[in-house]
């Protein structure tokens, strides 16, 4: 409970950069920027890791090598490799 996975797409300094047109057919695209100066642009709202990782995988078959699963555990943002270093999964 409190964990959801998002596929983050790409983060960059220059947004208008980012061609949403080209993943449309992943989901609807949220775009957050953090304090580092990147807009992060991710998809998905997703319970499983399972779920994820299929659009993971569709993403990288979109030509986007770079995408990576994200976690936010009760609103906060994380990585699955924290996550697995804690001993969060069984």
């Amino acid at each position: 409970p409190g964990l959801l996975y998002k596929v983050q797409l790409a983060a960059l300094t220059n947004p208008e950069n980012f061609k949403k047109k080209r993943v449309k057919s992943l989901g609807s695209v949220e775009e957050i920027e953090l304090n580092d100066g990147l807009t992060r642009f991710m998809v998905g709202n997703f319970k499983t890791l399972k779920e994820a990782t299929a659009l993971l995988d569709r993403a990288k078959s979109k030509g986007l090598s770079d995408a990576f699963i994200i976690v936010f555990v009760d609103g906060k943002r994380t990585y699955l490799e924290e996550l697995v270093k804690k001993d969060a999964f069984e």
